[in-house]
């Protein structure tokens, strides 16, 4: 008998929660349904922190299993989710749909225009914790941004010989035989456009940090291409950069694709000297609210300009008079090597805190100079 009260007072805290989280669910899909956009309701809210201790290692793979397994259970409840379904939801469902949790509701927003109007109302989309937010960017997301981005470009750079010495080219024309110590912030910065396309490019398909803002304490009015929705109060609306970076409305058939001469145009001809084409360039503006790594508006990034130096640099001493090349493992040739890298960042990355490659050791790397 005391063992049967043990256990009925052990499950009676956990049937407790688990009618309660249905019932919050219920309350924010009767909301959600209101706006009259696509619906994905899942029964455990992502962001809950034991949840998110759990859910890719244990219990994605368990339900997976299972015949029930495969559906938006396992595709939308966990955290990260949105990079490896890339543009697929909005494909499927349009600009902008709702995911339903017991815990709140999320709106995703994949509309250039609609993007640029959440960040230019400022006062009406704000960032969750705004000021906890802002201490974070400023003392860990500037370092942490930087240090997954770089050896991401600098593995991408590795798989394409070709990019290397169209970097090259740039790279000595510029900096020519002066020592690092000779480089001007005002003579040079400016003129390694390449460089510094190649940061645009990897932020594109790679931004380790996602922005997300709130309608706060009341609703909102939001216009997304030819209709006008309205948005209830403490919603999570969450710009979908990783599918709004790979549209391609906004940037061709190839957008998934690592090519940061996207991001280049020229005004010389063809027939001019090598000089006069570098000196030509000039950096691809994109599509307004297609390009959000360093948000948007007047309240972008801080740190945007720093980190845009930062990289260029490490860029210019890398790869001034060094190349890299992925080491071949086993009976692979270098072109064997460079398609498995590749392959490895496409599947091999994924969020811890921030983006990041998962297993970086796996890609050894072999530096020689030109």
């Amino acid at each position: 008998m005391a063992s049967f009260e043990v256990l009925l007072f052990g499950l009676l805290p956990a049937a407790a929660w688990v009618l309660y989280s249905w019932y919050c669910l219920l309350l924010n899909y009767l909301t959600a349904r209101k706006i009259g956009v696509p619906l994905i309701i899942i029964p455990i809210s992502h962001e809950n922190p034991l949840w998110m201790v759990v859910d890719k290692k244990i219990f994605m793979p368990l339900f997976e299993r299972f015949p029930f397994g495969p559906g938006n259970f396992t595709r939308y409840n966990w955290r990260g989710w949105e990079f490896e379904d890339k543009n697929r939801s909005h494909l499927e469902m349009g600009d902008v749909f709702f995911i339903v949790t017991p815990g709140r509701n999320w709106l995703y927003l994949c509309n250039a225009e609609a993007l640029l109007e959440v960040f230019q109302r400022r006062a009406d989309f704000l960032r969750p914790l705004e000021h906890t937010g802002n201490i974070f960017v400023f003392n860990s997301a500037g370092h942490d941004t930087a240090a997954h981005t770089l050896p991401l470009a600098v593995v991408l750079l590795a798989t394409q010989p070709a990019v290397q010495d169209w970097f090259s080219e740039e790279l000595q024309y510029v900096l020519g035989d002066r020592r690092p110590e000779d480089w001007s912030y005002v003579a040079v910065f400016p003129r390694l456009k390449r460089c510094l396309a190649a940061l645009l490019e990897t932020l594109r398909l790679y931004a380790p940090v996602a922005v997300a803002k709130s309608t706060g304490k009341e609703a909102r009015t939001l216009t997304i291409g030819d209709k006008t929705i309205v948005i209830p109060a403490n919603i999570m609306l969450i710009p979908s950069h990783v599918v709004i970076h790979n549209d391609p409305r906004y940037w061709g058939s190839d957008c998934l694709e690592w090519r940061p001469s996207r991001w280049i145009q020229s005004k010389a001809s063809t027939s001019s000297a090598t000089n006069n084409l570098l000196d030509d360039e000039s950096l691809v503006t994109p599509h307004k609210g297609s390009f959000i790594a360093w948000s948007e508006g007047i309240r972008n990034c801080p740190g945007k300009k720093f980190s845009q130096v930062e990289f260029v640099a490490a860029m210019a001493g890398l790869f001034r008079d060094w190349r890299v090349d992925p080491v071949p493992e086993g009976s692979e040739d270098l072109d064997m090597a460079r398609e498995r890298v590749m392959r490895m960042v496409k599947e091999d990355t994924g969020h811890v805190l921030l983006l990041q490659m998962l297993h970086p050791e796996r890609a050894a790397l072999s530096w020689r100079r030109r």
